[in-house]
């Protein structure tokens, strides 16, 4: 399964595990069942705890084990307002990467910026579905309560969906 974004926030690569503060990297995982606490690996004793990175590329790996992979359509942050301009002009480039080195079965837009692609990936073929129901779902922003909790509800439909 593909999550997709139109672009990352600057200074916030998704797999980067250096310690930041919670934001919406942690509410996905957190809604997918990928707990951050069962997601620490195990360490020799006498062995020192990383400042919180190994427990977050643990994340990230079972993230990446389960299924589940994260990019964005541009590859640097965007300006306000110029999500729409760059998904459109980056859409083709973004649909072969999706066919030819992707390949997923399913793709989760997390962005109305997004939206414009759902034709493009029903052309493209080879049965990939847009969960949830064809639609986009916000990427919540830090602080926003009633927003994340929608994200993390729609999320672990997402999770249950994928298990079958």
């Amino acid at each position: 399964m593909l999550f997709l974004i139109p672009a990352p926030e600057a200074g916030l690569d998704f797999y980067d595990a250096s310690p930041r503060p919670p934001a919406a990297r942690e509410i996905l995982l957190d809604a997918l069942g990928i707990p951050a606490a069962a997601a620490e690996p195990a360490r020799a004793p006498g062995e020192s705890r990383d400042s919180g990175a190994s427990a977050t590329e643990s994340r990230l790996g079972e993230f990446q084990r389960r299924g589940f992979f994260f990019v964005s359509v541009s590859e640097c942050p965007l300006p306000d307002g110029a999500a729409a301009q760059a998904v459109a002009r980056l859409a083709p480039t973004l649909a072969k990467r999706i066919q030819f080195s992707y390949k997923p079965k399913s793709v989760v837009l997390l962005s109305d910026a997004l939206s414009s692609l759902v034709p493009l990936l029903a052309q493209a073929g080879q049965g990939i579905r847009i969960v949830p129901d064809g639609a986009a779902l916000a990427w919540p922003r830090a602080g926003d309560r009633p927003a994340e909790a929608a994200f993390r509800a729609a999320c672990a439909r997402i999770a249950d969906a994928a298990r079958t």
